[in-house]
């Protein structure tokens, strides 16, 4: 896992390798971390040797590593056939330089694959230089990305491709929100996407296609974490809008319904992004309180499976673990050390010791 002392590859939430015919739908995957020095740590991930597989309607995010992501490595059997759809990402890559959707072909091939109708969400994290969509290698024949909702903040980057062979983006809507658009295509910065076009990007039979305006989502960014799968319709921020330019501007994909199972399509034309308009939906409901604040005497709970150290340090002695949703009391902290805020944590029963500030917040 994340805290394990070691170089290189390190763990995702939920994937597969080596195998045919995998789907994953209507998950949940947040919060995974990677070692220090490490790599991965992300959300979702078809891996080498995968084959006719899909990644759809899941909710990904505050991962240090990509939200979701096709990754072929050496050695391993063909990897085609892959589709991405329907999924949301929130502030993925928030370490490494990854990203919201991620491939990476170093050295095998990705063939034969296609990202649509997702929703990206992403901003700056502190000195890594997260992407939008982020594309390392130079091993892809047709992949595919289209009518993907694809959002950045501060001057984070929309789309980071090593080399440019193989891939094609047709239909999507990009929104830098404060301005700063950012699409780097194999080494060269392109600042607009009328500019970017000049590589015959977002461009069909010589005609522009593609949007750069403001989506008018909900509420994009504010997605609250959601512990239980069935409440995935309860995810409000990623709505369209009745204004917004992106309904009926889609394109015609493979799936039957949006990531909160509307039929599609609800209109004339399919809409871009995760989230199909509807006149006959309900309104969304109010997005939940903030959990309270922390500090010492506060009463807090484990939001994710918590391991508990003798000291701050993930090489120190484990004294145990709590699982989800055990209380206690704060009785020390916080202290910074290798990257991580720690408080010390005086549950109700079992081990006490010090956490890390992501297994826990405050309880109301």
């Amino acid at each position: 896992g994340w805290d394990m002392p070691r170089i290189g590859n390190g763990p995702v939430g939920i994937w597969a390798y080596e195998a045919d015919s995998v789907v994953i739908q209507h998950c949940i995957s947040y919060r995974n971390k990677t070692s220090k020095g490490g790599e991965d740590g992300g959300g979702f991930d078809l891996d080498g040797g995968t084959t006719n597989s899909v990644l759809q309607y899941n909710y990904s995010h505050d991962n240090d590593g990509p939200g979701l992501m096709i990754c072929q490595f050496a050695g391993a059997g063909p990897m085609s056939g892959n589709i991405i759809r329907n999924n949301i990402s929130q502030n993925d890559g928030r370490k490494n330089n990854y990203a919201g959707i991620a491939l990476w072909s170093e050295p095998g091939p990705i063939t034969d694959s296609a990202i649509y109708n997702n929703t990206v969400y992403i901003s700056p994290s502190g000195t890594t230089q997260p992407k939008a969509v982020r594309a390392v290698g130079a091993n892809f024949a047709n992949v595919e990305f289209r009518s993907n909702i694809l959002i950045s903040t501060g001057g984070v980057r929309l789309v980071y491709a090593q080399s440019t062979y193989g891939l094609k983006f047709e239909d999507n809507a990009y929104w830098a929100d404060g301005g700063r658009y950012s699409f780097d295509w194999g080494g060269v910065d392109y600042a607009s996407l009328a500019a970017w076009r000049v590589t015959r990007q977002e461009t069909l039979d010589g005609t522009p296609v593609g949007y750069d305006v403001d989506p008018q989502l909900v509420a994009a960014g504010s997605g609250p974490t959601i512990n239980d799968a069935d409440r995935l319709g309860s995810l409000s921020a990623y709505l369209l809008k009745a204004s917004s330019p992106l309904i009926d501007r889609g394109r015609q994909g493979a799936s039957l319904f949006d990531f909160y199972g509307s039929i599609l399509p609800q209109g004339p034309a399919y809409d871009i992004g995760a989230a199909e308009f509807s006149l006959d939906a309900p309104p969304p409901p109010p997005p939940p309180p903030p959990p309270p604040p922390i500090a010492v005497g506060s009463r807090v709970q484990t939001v994710t499976t918590a391991t508990i150290y003798g000291r701050t340090s993930t090489t120190s002695k484990i004294k145990g673990t709590q699982a989800v949703s055990v209380q206690g009391t704060i009785t020390a902290g916080p202290d910074t050390k290798n990257g991580y805020t720690w408080w010390t944590v005086n549950f109700d029963s079992g081990a006490d010791g010090w956490v890390v500030a992501p297994a826990i917040q405050g309880a109301g």
